[in-house]
């Protein structure tokens, strides 16, 4: 079955990194300190932020998850990448914690440490995922974004 796309290849250049956790009035954001990205069809983006929405945004066979994690990336010519990836309520992964930590921290637009955060850990073992054109979900609401929704939620 599906609808006869066939998805990009994603690739994951990511590694454990120090981080900084910012509250922008909209979300709640982690940013690295050393170069992460992906690679999708051959084009490198470069990590820029990741924030969460709760409940997730996008739904699967009209069930919507717990929350929903968005992983940013840009370009060199400016494009922009997003990596999301659903997440459901049940055992704890310790490589969310020092962003589940540091969020409370966070509030009032304060930017605190994260310490390390194990970024490979924080993906699901299958990188299986939907991929569309589509829009950014927050202002500034840009066009032109590529959207890769992992079909493994974590």
């Amino acid at each position: 079955g599906g609808s006869g796309l066939s998805p990009a290849p994603l690739a994951l250049a990511y590694s454990a990194s120090e981080c900084e956790i910012t509250d922008n009035g909209h979300t709640t954001e982690l940013s690295a300190l050393t170069a992460q990205g992906i690679t999708v069809g051959g084009r490198q983006y470069a990590f820029k932020q990741m924030h969460f929405h709760a409940p997730s945004e996008h739904t699967v066979n009209g069930v919507r998850h717990e929350a929903e994690f968005h992983f940013v990336h840009q370009a060199d010519d400016g494009g922009l990448a997003v990596v999301g990836i659903l997440a459901t309520a049940g055992a704890a992964n310790a490589a969310w914690t020092p962003f589940t930590d540091g969020v409370p921290a966070a509030a009032g637009g304060q930017k605190v440490a994260a310490g390390v955060v194990d970024f490979p850990a924080l993906f699901p073992a299958s990188l299986d995922h939907v991929a569309y054109d589509g829009s950014l979900t927050t202002p500034p609401c840009s066009e032109g974004v590529r959207w890769l929704l992992l079909e493994t939620p974590v």
